[in-house]
């Protein structure tokens, strides 16, 4: 791995690093100074991907509970219409007799 040699520019006078590539605008060094903004960006960046995901995950999760406790929630309305017209038929009966 190469060592970063810190060297001076001279239009300037900031510290920049010869090895290293700036990651937004593709010139040659960066900023020493800039590494501790943009590392928290980054981290910033990546927390915010996280609770996207946490969120979709969270989303998606409900969604399958509500796919799950639909069918169940059919199938307890037609029993429930069932036995209510059950009642009925076996109420009609009674009034025949």
């Amino acid at each position: 791995m190469a060592v970063p040699t810190l060297v001076t520019d001279a239009s300037n006078d900031e510290v920049v690093s010869s090895d290293e590539t700036h990651s937004s605008t593709g010139e040659q060094g960066y900023n020493v100074e800039r590494a501790p903004l943009e590392r928290r960006w980054k981290r910033k960046q990546a927390k915010h991907q996280r609770v996207k995901v946490l969120l979709a995950n969270r989303r998606s999760v409900r969604a399958a509970a509500d796919k799950r406790q639909r069918p169940h929630a059919e199938q307890r309305a037609i029993c429930e219409a069932n036995a209510e017209a059950a009642m009925l038929k076996l109420e009609q009966r009674r009034r025949q007799r």
